[in-house]
């Protein structure tokens, strides 16, 4: 009798768990266990199946500009449009790009109603595509986001036979419609300072049925693969490669200005004698990196590039973390080998986006003959002590969660 009383509570685990669910399937009166290959779980009305729910960390780990995977939960239903997406962990240091929590909670419900079986692109508007709007400032995150959740989609879908939605086709049905845009919930973005737990975590082992109506057989028979889903994975490509084509122009800037400040350097004795050329050079080459490679291309090279390195030399490393912003990753792969030839003068004397906005305000303070005064030498020193503590603090917090740091 105690067995037969508790089996149903097992149905429930689920969205126990994850409560952020039922918004996803608000008409739902039940949720089975996380089964099968990818793992999802059945969401049910009245005993017939109108959706899976499922977690994107379950299927599909792609490194974010912390170098660690987003976990995202994501409702499908039959009829293959997606019924709704809520954030349920990350690490991503999005604060301290002034992006919010609710603002990256925003990006993700743009993907309720959305066909599943369709390419879906973040910003412009292309031919054949669905699109969603971006985020500006955190370009990286939003473009994982996109990636993890349309391809933890089509696995599930190809994997229970959900035929893809028809064209201009929209949800009719209380029992399937996701939920209006104007509801939004209310956990839907929340950080956790610990990777939340998988939905295979989450289930018990499985039961014998509980007494009741049978479930549907789609619920319980594997269903052969759709083709269409299926056909589309194939022609998957990684992540990075997608988001360097995207930025091919920025590239080919960037590139040329590493070319000239090369010959700078080579050049440096050359020029040292010509004072007024090099000013002028100087004056120019910092201009660039103020505006190019500082507010255009977000490039400023900071604390948080170097715990992610870290991070992924102590766990696992993986090129993917680092070539997903080619940005970065190209003026890091300069600043090493410059820093070797030549100290960290190069960086900080002609790369650094707000060492470049020091001199010039600098500069344009002498032109207004505005005052000024300088530290003392050893407050200076105190801070340089200041500065290294402050750095072991970061990576500290670093070990626990990027998000901290």
């Amino acid at each position: 009798m105690l067995l037969l009383v508790a089996m149903p509570g097992a149905h429930a685990d689920f969205a126990a768990a994850y409560p952020q669910v039922r918004t996803l399937f608000p008409a739902a009166d039940r949720f089975g266990d996380t089964e099968g290959n990818p793992p999802a779980a059945p969401v049910y009305q009245n005993d017939q199946l109108i959706g899976y729910a499922f977690l994107t960390a379950d299927m599909v780990r792609i490194p974010a500009y912390s170098g660690q995977p987003i976990n995202v939960l994501v409702g499908i239903d039959t009829r293959g449009r997606i019924a709704g997406a809520r954030i349920v962990q990350h690490e991503e240091p999005i604060l301290a790009a002034g992006v919010s929590e609710a603002r990256l909670a925003s990006y993700v419900d743009q993907y309720r109603g959305k066909p599943a079986s369709h390419r879906i692109v973040v910003g412009a508007q292309r031919e054949g595509y669905a699109t969603v709007d971006a985020i500006s400032g955190a370009t990286i995150t939003v473009m994982v986001i996109n990636a993890t959740i349309t391809r933890a989609v089509r696995m599930v879908a190809e994997s229970r036979g959900i035929q893809p939605a028809e064209t201009g086709s929209q949800p009719t049905s209380e029992s399937a419609a996701p939920p209006p845009m104007a509801a939004p919930a209310r956990p839907t973005a929340k950080v956790e300072t610990a990777p939340a737990p998988t939905a295979k975590e989450a289930s018990p082992p499985p039961r014998a049925a509980p007494p009741g109506p049978v479930p549907t057989p789609a619920a319980a028979t594997p269903v052969p693969a759709s083709p269409a889903f299926a056909g589309d994975m194939d022609e998957e490509e990684p992540i990075w490669l997608t988001l360097w084509a995207q930025r091919k122009l920025q590239i080919i800037v960037l590139l040329l200005g590493l070319t000239l400040l090369t010959g700078i350097l080579l050049f440096q004795d050359y020029l040292a004698r010509r004072p007024h050329l090099l000013a002028r050079v100087r004056l120019g080459f910092l201009l660039y990196t103020l505006f190019f490679i500082g507010w255009y291309s977000l490039g400023q090279l900071s604390i948080i590039n170097v715990l992610t390195f870290m991070r992924a030399v102590m766990h696992q490393f993986s090129w993917e973390t680092f070539l997903i912003d080619p940005m970065l990753f190209l003026l890091w792969s300069f600043v090493a080998v410059t820093l070797l030839l030549w100290g960290r003068g190069v960086y900080c004397g002609w790369l650094c986006p707000f060492g470049a906005l020091q001199e010039l305000t600098y500069k344009l303070a002498r032109k207004l003959r505005l005052p000024y005064f300088e530290i003392p030498h050893m407050v200076h020193e105190r801070l340089q002590a200041l500065k290294i503590i402050i750095l072991l603090a970061l990576f500290g917090l670093s070990l626990q969660s990027m998000s901290w740091a």
